[in-house]
């Protein structure tokens, strides 16, 4: 399998103490410095909040294990689901998502 990496550069404190123990976590500059033709998924996760919403928005870029005298296969997708934190908890409100 491919190693799953979360890029942090974004993320605030909370949210990369929450998944530093799940994922290795990774800055933009050292995903970019990967070799291309490695296998490989880099994540980036956003965290906004305004009043009782809260709006994350992803990405992932995936890149193919391919031979060296190939040229690198990589594929994308992404979104963004926004949440409001209600008396019960938070509910999702809409959820948008994209895919190369």
């Amino acid at each position: 399998m491919a190693p799953r990496l979360l890029i942090a550069d974004d993320l605030p404190p909370a949210v990369r103490a929450r998944w530093q123990n799940r994922i290795t976590l990774i800055s933009d500059a050292d995903w970019q410095k990967r070799d291309p033709r490695a296998a490989g998924r880099g994540f980036r996760l956003r965290v906004r909040q305004a009043g009782s919403f809260v709006v994350l928005t992803y990405d992932h870029s995936d890149r193919l294990a391919v031979e060296l005298d190939t040229a690198p296969q990589h594929y994308a997708g992404g979104g963004e689901i926004v949440l409001l934190r209600t008396a019960s908890g938070w509910k999702q409100v809409s959820h948008i998502a994209w895919v190369t």
